[in-house]
């Protein structure tokens, strides 16, 4: 149990901004083990913005509400995997050779398709959530928010990671164990029992689809993946959870 709750403190350290009540040991083996609760990170930041929803629904309009909780998101992740995603945009937008898209990426500086790209995937967002019927955003925010977090944990396990030199994604050169992918798959699949079979069924194999070209074409251009592509691909997925969830309701 204790062994649990340092890997549940390390994914909330890293892939959050929620403090945690003590000291947690650190190493990258723990913290590739610690992608088992990387989609409960997820649910817990999508929770803490429906909460903030609710609340605001209380004393200002539904479009503000919305506005609010993907604010308030967006701090509890440190806006890392939106980072990751213009890095990405960056990267593969502007780069024509494989040095050229991992130089690009990582550099500090954002360029004209990572903003493009964060201004778009946000006001897609806000459009999609604020689109929806009231009572389906608190379950939407959470499920979102946890099973666009699986993928990118698939991705580092049938990859390969293409820095040599370290950095903060360092530790996904390192594949999880069946049992972290066992657990990623329950917490980040669970919230979809709350939604319509259908919806469900549908998003899986979308979800699926986009994972296959998105890794191809990774490994087309640089043959593996990097820190900032795993943030992109949950954007992307994250996306795709509100806009099948939005044509199942309409169809």
């Amino acid at each position: 149990m204790k062994r649990e709750l340092n890997l549940l403190f390390n994914a909330l350290l890293f892939y959050t901004r929620f403090p945690v009540p003590v000291k947690v040991g650190f190493s990258e083996e723990i913290l590739s083990k610690s992608f088992r609760y990387f989609p409960l990170a997820g649910a817990l930041a999508g929770g803490v913005g429906a909460l903030v929803y609710y609340l605001c629904c209380l004393i200002l309009p539904h479009s503000l509400a919305i506005a609010s909780a993907i604010i308030v998101i967006i701090l509890l992740t440190g806006a890392m995997h939106e980072d990751g995603l213009s890095d990405f945009l960056d990267g593969f937008g502007g780069g024509r050779s494989r040095e050229d898209i991992l130089r690009i990426m990582k550099e500090s500086t954002i360029g004209v398709y990572g903003v493009l790209g964060v201004v778009s995937i946000l006001f897609i967002k806000y459009l999609a959530l604020n689109s929806l019927p009231k009572d389906l955003i608190i379950t939407t925010l959470i499920g979102a928010h946890s099973v666009s977090r699986l993928s990118p944990i698939m991705l580092v396990n049938s990859s390969t990671y293409v820095r040599e030199r370290l950095s903060k994604a360092s530790h996904t050169r390192l594949k999880t164990d069946k049992k972290t992918i066992a657990i990623a798959t329950i917490i980040a699949s669970a919230p979809l029992l709350l939604f319509n079979w259908k919806f469900s069924a549908v998003y899986i194999l979308l979800s699926a689809l986009l994972f296959i070209v998105f890794r191809r074409y990774l490994n087309k251009r640089l043959g593996g993946f990097t820190g900032d592509t795993l943030g992109a691909l949950q954007q992307l997925n994250e996306v795709l959870f509100y806009l099948v969830l939005i044509a199942s309701i309409k169809i």
